[in-house]
C-alpha cells in the first residue's frame, strides 16, 4: 500500500512538472498550437490627404499579400505571438470570444498590423487581418489599408 502511494506521489509531481500540464495560453491558445483559416474577402484601398476620396488600390508592399480562397495557417508562438507566412504579431489581449493582436512601427512609412482571431473555446472560428499603411515620404501623405475576412 505504501508503494502504491509512493508511486502516486511521484506520477503526479512528474505530470505536474510537464510542460505540456502547465502549457501557458494566451486567450486560450498554447505555444504551439496551430490553425489553418479561409480568406474568404480582401479588401485593399488608398487615400491621399485627409479629404481625398477612398479608392480600390492593389495591395501594399508593406501588407502580407493573401488571395481570396487561400488557407492561412497559423501558429501561437512564444508570448502568444500570432505568426504565419508574412506575419508576426505580438498577442495584445482577449476577450471571452476574440484574441486581438497588434504591432505598430512609425517611420516615414509607418505600418500597424491588427488581428482579431474569433474563438469558441480554444478553436478559431474566424477573424480579420487588418494592415494600415501611412507614407509619408510626399507632399501628402498616403494612407492603404488592406484587410482580410477570415473564416
Amino acid at each position: 500500500m505504501t508503494r502504491l502511494i509512493l508511486f502516486s506521489i511521484v506520477l503526479s509531481s512528474l505530470l505536474l512538472a510537464s510542460p505540456s500540464a502547465n502549457a501557458k495560453t494566451f486567450g486560450g491558445f498554447q505555444v504551439g498550437q496551430t490553425f489553418t483559416l479561409k480568406v474568404v474577402k480582401v479588401t485593399s484601398t488608398k487615400k491621399t490627404g485627409l479629404a481625398g476620396p477612398e479608392t480600390a488600390a492593389p495591395i501594399h508592399s508593406k501588407a502580407a499579400k493573401y488571395r481570396k480562397g487561400q488557407s492561412i495557417t497559423f501558429r501561437i508562438r512564444a508570448g502568444g505571438k500570432l505568426t504565419a507566412k508574412g506575419i508576426s504579431i505580438p498577442f495584445a489581449h482577449a476577450t471571452r470570444t476574440v484574441n486581438e493582436y497588434n504591432l505598430s512601427r512609425g517611420g516615414t512609412v509607418a505600418v500597424t498590423r491588427t488581428a482579431e482571431i474569433s474563438k469558441k473555446g480554444r478553436n478559431a472560428t474566424g477573424g480579420y487581418l487588418y494592415f494600415f499603411i501611412t507614407d509619408n515620404t510626399g507632399m501628402e501623405p498616403v494612407y492603404s489599408t488592406v484587410i482580410y475576412k477570415l473564416k
